[in-house]
């Protein structure tokens, strides 16, 4: 918590060029009515597409719902490819049981 509250004090905003990849936006759908409004802001800094995927919980839902996650940004990472890979390295690399 505090890191994130230093991350916020010491933030300052630099209008740079859209980055060229995509972007996948992730919050909690109970982090309140703005949370996805500000995921889609991030839409703004890509020239790619930017997806939002909204998961059960609230600012910190990878807790109750880490493996949601962990499939989420796998899925976006290989795309189609995602099921060739299966289960195996999560759980080889203690990320899942």
């Amino acid at each position: 918590m505090r890191a994130d509250v230093k991350v916020v004090e010491n933030y300052r905003y630099r209008d740079i060029e859209p980055f060229s990849c995509p972007i996948l936006a992730i919050g909690g759908t109970d982090a309140g009515a703005t949370a996805r409004i500000e995921l889609e802001a991030w839409k703004a800094h890509s020239k790619n597409e930017c997806a939002v995927k909204m998961i059960a919980g609230d600012h910190f839902f990878l807790r109750a719902r880490g493996y949601e996650l962990i499939q989420t940004v796998r899925e976006a990472v290989l795309g189609k490819h995602a099921s060739i890979f299966g289960d195996a390295r999560l759980v080889a690399s203690g990320i899942c049981d």
